[in-house]
């Protein structure tokens, strides 16, 4: 079973403000090549819903899930996972702020076999459609206590459980600490190389039960692209 995690970068078109629509077509060759069993997808934007969505993945045959609340069009991305195994969404129910909710999507696949949650932690600093900067660190504060709280809860857990995404957290980040609590709980599986410029924002970490499946000479590695600004990174399981 293969996994794949990638931030395609405001929703695969390069930039917001001069989309290049086309580059989708690029993602989605992309996922032809690597053919996972399940896509966790950061920065989906609904606005390419049909070039993406409905003439890309479901012509793959994924189903998709994401979060709909806040359908205003925003620069705020949004965390969208896609699968070709069945699987059921787990209802949001974490102490995080109601627009963070669009950044974090946990489902069970294979028949309830296997826990994914995949997230996009929100930055420090955000801009809206105006270029207006706001101060974002207690949104991502929050997001951060919750998601150590995920965990917790996933290394005490029997079942296999993978969290992965965009972290936003390096060694220069604001709260680059709690990648080191993050550590004390999941085991990080992908090499350490960089996987935007020059830092390693993207992460994979799973618990016992899921490290379990992975062969024990499998290295991961980011694959980068002139697709996104973002490497993808790929794992495989027995």
């Amino acid at each position: 079973m293969k996994f794949l995690t990638w931030n395609i970068k405001d929703g695969g078109v390069l930039e917001f403000n001069n989309p290049k629509v086309d580059n989708i077509e690029n993602i989605l060759n992309i996922i032809k090549k690597e053919s996972p069993d399940v896509i966790i997808i950061q920065e989906y934007q609904s606005e390419f819903y049909n070039e993406l969505i409905r003439d890309g993945l479901n012509k793959l045959s994924y189903t998709h899930t994401v979060c709909e609340d806040h359908p205003d069009k925003t620069l705020r991305k949004r965390v969208l996972i896609a699968s070709k195994e069945p699987f059921e969404n787990i209802e949001t129910t974490t102490n995080i702020l109601d627009y963070s909710k669009r950044n974090w999507r946990e489902v069970v696949v294979n028949n309830n076999s296997i826990h994914i949650l995949g997230i996009h932690v929100p930055l420090a600093t955000t801009t809206n459609l105006c270029g207006v900067k706001k101060d974002n660190k207690r949104e991502k504060r929050i997001f951060l206590d919750a998601l150590k709280k995920k965990f917790i809860e996933y290394k005490n857990s029997n079942v296999p459980c993978m969290i992965c995404g965009d972290f936003n957290l390096h060694s220069n980040a604001i709260y680059k600490e709690y990648l080191d609590e993050f550590y004390n709980y999941l085991t990080e599986i992908t090499s350490k190389e960089a996987t935007h410029g020059n830092y390693k924002f993207d992460y994979v970490f799973v618990n016992d039960a899921f490290k379990r499946l992975i062969k024990t000479d499998d290295i991961f590695s980011p694959q980068p692209t002139i697709f996104s600004d973002h490497s993808y990174l790929c794992v495989e399981i027995a």
